[in-house]
């Protein structure tokens, strides 16, 4: 089977389900997964009920798709797996560069940590959020 994909800026995997997940577009409203056990066999697109613009990074936890963007807002996005619900939960608040990856390992510093670039290129923040 051919896949169309025009852009993979990132590739998030959940280990347990043994699928891989990422986007077609650099703004998109679809999840793009791939069966990794069948030797990333495409598997059908996952609709989100809302459009995600200037998507940079995401990670697989707890059922939940975390995406980081390079928005207006720098915003922080959480999509349900199961029924492509999309959450906005909040910014990495550094409009003045641009947002990164993400990753959503809790550790003591929070629950995601986003990289954000200033505009001047330097200095790189690692920012730490907590999810309520």
């Amino acid at each position: 089977m051919t896949v169309e994909q025009s852009h993979n800026g990132w590739v998030a995997v959940d280990p347990a389900a043994r699928v891989s997940y990422s986007m077609d577009g650099f703004s998109d409203d679809a999840v793009v997964r791939y069966e990794l056990a069948a030797g990333w066999k495409p598997l059908d697109r996952l609709p989100l009920d809302a459009k995600i613009e200037r998507v940079q990074g995401g990670d697989i936890r707890d059922g939940f798709r975390w995406l980081s963007t390079d928005d207006a807002t720098d915003g922080d996005y959480r999509v349900d797996l199961g029924t492509g619900h999309v959450d906005l939960i909040g910014s990495a608040d550094h409009v003045d560069g641009e947002c990164e990856g993400i990753d959503a390992t809790v550790l003591p510093s929070g629950d995601l940590h986003v990289l954000s670039v200033d505009k001047a290129l330097v200095p790189v923040r690692l920012v730490n959020l907590a999810v309520r």
